[in-house]
């Protein structure tokens, strides 16, 4: 009986969320050309990030039953960091590591590049629903988050600590930011100019996040020197 219930509730989130989300490609196709699989695109975009959530929030349940176990002592640590992380943050390394991936795949030919203004508008979407999903289906931390409003991890000094320390966190917010920023603007822009994308918008994705990272690895390299320098002194 539980396994029927939990299939039509997210049968359920599934079917409301993708019939949002394609009336919403709808009235923004009224504003910018759609890429001629939009529709397709979308509904895949919507089972491959709520299928990704889901599973993460399944292993989460089966960790919080089984913590004795010692084999899974690095899983449990991974959802301890998780709970510590905070929801911006999770939803930046999903939305980080899925264009990435997807990136790779378009310029690999496993998926068609989108053109246009519609590849912007797909990277949206992306994130759009990977907020939704999150909220929908992990609600509870959500609440948890909404009730402490910590947004501690944007201030900058704690970016810094962070680069300190991981600069893998850092990489993903700044990305994320980035990208959105890029999207919204070319957006914009493509109300009064034709605005290219294509297979060079995919390589210019996965080179910006290798220009973060390095750099960002570069500065922790350069902090822990000036450290190390002003110990010695």
């Amino acid at each position: 009986m539980k396994v029927v219930k939990f299939l039509l509730k997210h049968g359920l989130i599934v079917f409301v969320l993708a019939l949002f989300t394609l009336l919403m490609t709808f009235v923004m196709g009224q504003f910018v050309t759609l890429h001629p699989d939009a529709y397709q695109d979308i509904l895949i975009s919507v089972m491959v990030v709520y299928l990704i959530v889901l599973l993460v929030m399944l292993v989460g349940r089966f960790l919080s039953r089984y913590q004795h176990v010692s084999l899974l002592t690095p899983l449990s640590r991974i959802k301890s960091w998780y709970k510590n992380s905070g929801v911006l943050i999770n939803i930046a390394i999903g939305f980080t590591v899925i264009t990435v991936i997807n990136s790779i795949m378009m310029l690999t030919g496993l998926d068609t590049p989108k053109t246009g203004s519609f590849a912007y508008l797909h990277l949206l979407t992306r994130l759009f629903i990977l907020v939704v999903v999150v909220v929908l289906v992990m609600y509870k931390d959500v609440l948890a988050w909404f009730k402490s409003m910590r947004f501690d991890h944007m201030k900058p000094s704690n970016i810094v600590e962070a680069i300190k320390g991981r600069v893998w966190v850092p990489s993903f917010m700044l990305f994320t930011v980035f990208t959105t920023m890029i999207c919204l603007l070319m957006l914009i822009a493509s109300t009064v100019i034709t605005v290219e994308s294509g297979a060079l918008l995919y390589w210019l994705l996965l080179v910006m996040y290798g220009v973060l990272l390095l750099g960002l690895y570069l500065f922790k390299i350069w902090t822990q020197r000036k450290i190390r320098k002003a110990y010695n002194d």
